[in-house]
């Protein structure tokens, strides 16, 4: 009678399972262009005057976007292709939201140019800044991939990085 070896029984299955997590790896979500490269929504390069500076815990104080030096009345952006969520007041604000698949972008305080549904375009007119964004004034810039997880906005300007080769010697500057 032929008796099987049982330690090695899970082995075809645990190779299936580390075949299907490998190609989950290689292959790109339909979206993945979201994770790729956006444009600033300022038109061109706008100076940060405040950074992205989350708080640790969800409820505690922090600044869950960064400032942008942008004169009242200029025209904003759609940093990518998306789906206005909400163009109106929120809490006295002026806000637009837009949605570029896992990732929401926010913009405040404007006045918005698109109504909620509007399928917007990379580089669409969405608003104009308005006074009141304290204390340096300007254009504040969110981005958040859930309710609760805010993330740096500026990571999505980067697109697929490109090293170099570097002898090692110091850059002087």
């Amino acid at each position: 009678m032929f008796l099987r070896n049982d330690r090695y029984a899970h082995l075809p299955l645990t190779i299936l399972a580390a075949l299907a997590l490998f190609s989950c790896l290689l292959t790109r979500p339909a979206n993945a262009s979201v994770w790729q490269h956006w444009q600033w929504p300022t038109g061109n390069a706008a100076s940060v005057t405040r950074g992205f500076d989350p708080p640790a815990l969800r409820w505690l104080s922090g600044h869950r976007g960064v400032d942008l030096k942008v004169d009242v009345g200029a025209t904003i952006y759609a940093p990518a292709d998306g789906i206005v969520e909400v163009a109106g007041e929120v809490a006295g604000k002026g806000v637009v939201s837009l949605s570029h698949g896992p990732v929401r972008s926010t913009y405040e305080p404007v006045d918005a140019l698109v109504s909620v549904g509007d399928h917007v375009s990379a580089g669409a007119p969405i608003a104009t800044l308005r006074p009141g964004h304290e204390p340096a004034g300007g254009l504040h810039w969110g981005a958040k991939t859930s309710r609760d997880h805010y993330v740096n906005p500026l990571r999505f300007l980067v697109g697929d990085l490109a090293l170099k080769p570097w002898d090692g010697s110091k850059v002087r500057g």
